[in-house]
């Protein structure tokens, strides 16, 4: 339904020429936003809670709305969904220090 789709983007497999996957998100709610104080991020996905020291880490750690980006500037309000990045996403992505995927409004 694509009044349900936030962003989609077609991306090559790393691995395999001719092969591209589809990678959609929705406008579902998924995960809950915490907190972010100190450069330390907190949610929470599927019963678990989970940290990311943003600021601490050498390379960018988080994919908001389909960009990379190393600084959480975010309103919380905002957030329609928080996640960790699957493996799958970091190698399509080519970014294996991304850690967090967040998709606003």
């Amino acid at each position: 339904l694509p009044d349900e789709i936030a962003n989609v983007e077609m991306l090559d497999a790393p691995d395999a020429p001719g092969k591209a996957y589809v990678l959609v998100n929705t406008l579902q709610k998924v995960g809950q936003f915490t907190s972010f104080s100190g450069g330390i991020l907190r949610y929470r996905h599927e019963n678990q809670d989970y940290t990311c020291n943003v600021e601490r880490l050498a390379e960018p750690a988080l994919v908001i709305n389909n960009h990379l980006a190393r600084d959480f500037r975010v309103n919380p309000a905002d957030i329609i969904q928080i996640r960790p990045a699957t493996d799958l996403e970091r190698a399509l992505l080519g970014l294996p220090s991304v850690q967090v995927i967040i998709v606003t409004r």
